[in-house]
This record gives C-alpha cells, structure tokens and sequence, in this order.
C-alpha cells in the first residue's frame, strides 16, 4: 500500500510537473465558475429565478457590464496612449543616458560602438515578437479560462456529485463540507481582491491625475489588474508611473514613488484585512514562497493562481490532515472563519 501510495505520488508529480501550465488555466477557470455561480446564487436566493436561467441571466449581466465598460475604457485609455508611450521612450532615453554616464554601469551595458546600433535593433524587434506571440497567447488562455468557467457555473451541481463519487461514502458528508468551505474561501478571496483592486486603482487614478502625471486612467487600470498579484504586482504597476513621471522632474518621479508605497500600504495593512476577514488568514511567508516557486516554474500564470492555491490548499490542510488524521481541533479563530450556510457554492 506504500510502494501504491507513493507511486500515484510520482505519477501526479509528473503530471503537474508536465502539464503545470493547463492544470493552471483549468484551476483559473474554476476560479472564475466560483465567481460566476456566486453571482447566480444571489438571483436564485433573492429574485427567484431558476437555477439555469440564473447563471444565465448572470452571464449575460456580465459580458454586457465588461464589453460596455470595457469599451468605454479602451476608448479613454486609446487618447492616452501615443502620449504615454512618448513619454515612456523619453525617460528611457534617460535613464539609459544615465546609466552610460555612469562608470560603474559600463561593464554591465556597454557594447562596441560599430554594434550598437544593430544590437539595439535587434533587441527591438525581438521585443516586438514578444509582445505578439504573449499577447496572442493571453487571449487564447483568457477564453479558455472564460469557456472552462462558464461550463463549471451552468453544471456546479453536475462536478461536485462527480468528485463526491470518488470519496467513499462513509466520508462523502466530509467532503462535502470541505468543498463548501473551499469555495466559501475562494469566493471570498476573489471578492476581496476585486473590491481592494478597485479602491487601489481610484486612488492611484486621482493621485496620478491631480499631480498631472500623463495616462492616469491607463496606470490606474494597471494598478487594478496587478492587484492580484500579491508583493510583487505593485511594484511592477509603479515602474511605467514612475518613468513617465522622469521627463516631468526627479519630484514627480518621487512624488509617484510615495503615491504607490502610501496605496500599498494602506492597501496591505488595513484594505486587505477588513475586506477578507471571512478568508483564511495567509501566512505571509507561504504566500510568497508559492509566487515564488509558481512564477519560476509557470511564469506570470503561476503568480496569478498562487494565492488562491493557497487559500484552497490551506483549507485541504487544516481539515483532511491536521483535523481528520492527526485529531487537532481548529481554533476559535478558524471556526470564526467557517463559512455560512447562505455562501454560494452549495
């Protein structure tokens, strides 16, 4: 039974190890059924609607708010756009003027003369290739994601007697309850990002705009969107902010500076903890370790999905071993944090 056990071990290493990336694309998707179907649950609960005509009526809401609200977007950010990049391309220019002035950089930046010119026509057009094939790639894996969510909200009840099966029945009211208290998790957890990724986003939006730094409402959307990326998504949103901050004067590009580490901290410190109280609480060193490890092994895909991986894999923990094998009894912290019976994902 050992040599079996630590077979299906190796077996499903290899398997996250060789299809890491899909096992990633599917688990966004359920992240997004979750979100779907929690919506739906607030219809079914309230307007009465029937549990199909919900998701769809939910569906529907959704692809009309994100088409509108993401054209009236593209619209304003379009305008922002040339200015932001000829922004962009002049403190370029100068930070690499810096970097030549500078002695100690030579060594690592300098290149022969008569090939600069075509090393830096080089580097451009590779550059342009990435941007293609990435962008080409995001939104293949953007619609899956979308298509494997919108399957799993339409057929919740469907997935979850399917995994239910494969639990012996003696323990199926076990994992039943452990799957609401995931779900209840992840809902949680994908409400809470949103709610402080649009706070976040306003405020750098106004900061950005009442100084006059160019593109506000393009860095603000920035900001939103790397906000699911914990430690390491604000410092990436700050660096275009900063750089187009440069042309301006060295007191813009520090006033950007202080704008983003005020949000952020505010954001870590008292945004996140009132939102997710109803979340398991992470372990700072676990959540950053998880980004670490996904995004060596995945890229930004893995950063992306570490905390919810987390969230859901911290539940697992605590309830199937250290409840179910070793007899611990969670604390009165942890029953605080059970879900409610009214949570969606039933």
């Amino acid at each position: 039974m050992t040599a079996l056990a630590w077979g299906l071990v190796v077996i499903l290493g290899l398997t996250i190890w060789l299809a890491g990336a899909v096992i990633l694309l599917i688990f966004a998707g359920l992240l997004f059924g979750v979100f779907l179907d929690g919506l739906s649950d607030l219809l079914r609960r309230h307007a009465r609607l029937p549990g199909r005509w919900a998701t769809l009526v939910t569906l529907a809401g959704f692809l009309f708010f994100a088409t509108t609200v993401g054209g009236l977007i593209a619209w304003r950010t379009s305008a922002e756009l040339p200015e932001m990049m000829e922004n962009l391309q002049t403190a370029w220019k100068q930070v690499q003027q810096y970097i030549d002035g500078q002695i100690w950089t030579r060594p690592f930046f300098a290149t022969p003369n008569g090939d600069r010119a075509a090393t830096m026509r080089s580097e451009w057009l590779q550059r342009i290739a990435g941007v293609f094939s990435t962008a080409l790639g995001a939104v293949v894996s953007g619609a899956f994601v979308f298509f494997v969510g919108v399957f799993f909200a339409f057929d919740m009840k469907l997935y979850r007697r399917g995994m239910l099966r494969l639990v012996p029945m003696a323990r199926r009211e076990r994992a039943a309850h452990v799957m609401h208290e995931v779900g209840s998790q992840l809902w949680w957890w994908i409400w809470g990002k949103v709610l402080s990724g649009l706070i976040v986003a306003v405020a750098i939006g106004m900061g950005l705009w009442l100084y006059g730094i160019p593109a506000p409402l393009t860095l603000a959307l920035i900001a939103f969107a790397l906000t699911f990326i914990p430690n390491f998504g604000p410092i990436t949103s700050a660096i275009p902010a900063v750089l187009l901050a440069l042309p301006s004067s060295v007191y813009a590009a520090v006033y950007v500076v202080l704008l983003y580490l005020v949000v952020q901290i505010i954001e870590s410190f008292i945004l996140t903890p009132l939102i997710q109280q109803k979340n398991v609480k992470l372990p700072p060193i676990l959540n950053l370790a998880a980004q670490v490890l996904l995004g060596v092994l995945f890229g930004v895909p893995g950063l992306l999905v570490a905390p919810p991986m987390v969230v859901a894999g911290m539940v697992l923990v605590k309830r199937l071993y250290v409840e179910d094998i070793l007899g611990d009894r969670m604390d009165e912290d942890d029953r605080a944090s059970s879900p409610s019976k009214s949570h969606p994902f039933k």
